[in-house]
Formats: C-alpha cells, structure tokens, sequence
C-alpha cells in the first residue's frame, strides 16, 4: 500500500518510506524536513523567557556591518560580488 509524502505530496511506496513523528516521507524530503524544523538549543533559557530569547534570535533584528576591505559575496548564489548593484550571475540585488 501506498501513502502520501507529508512533504512534497507525492506518492511514496514502500520501497522509498521513511516514517518520522508519525508521518511517511521520501528519503530526500526526510533530510530537508528535518533541516528545516532544526532549532537551536539554548543554554540557561528558564520559564518565562521565551519572548525575550525569540526577540533576540528573530534574524531581521540581527545587524551585521562588513569588516572594513570586507568582500561581499551574493547572498543568493554566493558569487564574488562585483562593483554594480546586481549579481552577475544570477541577477540577485546586492546590499551594497
């Protein structure tokens, strides 16, 4: 019998299923389910802290400045980034 990827959908029979917390996965879409709902452990995090620790780890609040001769790369393909505004190769808009 045949069942559906909690994944992607498809079909997944019995050959390909990896089953994980109950639901039935192809082996690719296993890895990156499980990459994706990774989450850090934190050290020290007592009750009644989770608004001020997710505060802190919400990625938008997190400001990074280059090192002075810093080289910036593509964040979307990681190309060497160039003096224009654009990636060259994927045409992805620098934060220059």
């Amino acid at each position: 019998m045949s069942t559906k990827c909690y994944r992607c959908g498809k079909t997944v029979y019995a050959a390909e299923k990896q089953s994980y917390d109950g639901a039935d996965f192809h082996g690719l879409c296993l890895v990156s389910h499980k990459k994706e709902n990774m989450k850090p452990k934190l050290l020290g995090v007592y009750a009644g802290d989770e608004d001020r620790v997710a505060g802190q780890l919400n990625s938008s609040s997190i400001k990074q400045t280059p090192a002075a001769g810093a080289v910036n790369f593509c964040g979307e393909c990681g190309t060497k980034a160039g003096t224009g505004n654009f990636c060259s190769k994927c045409g992805n808009k620098l934060n220059n």
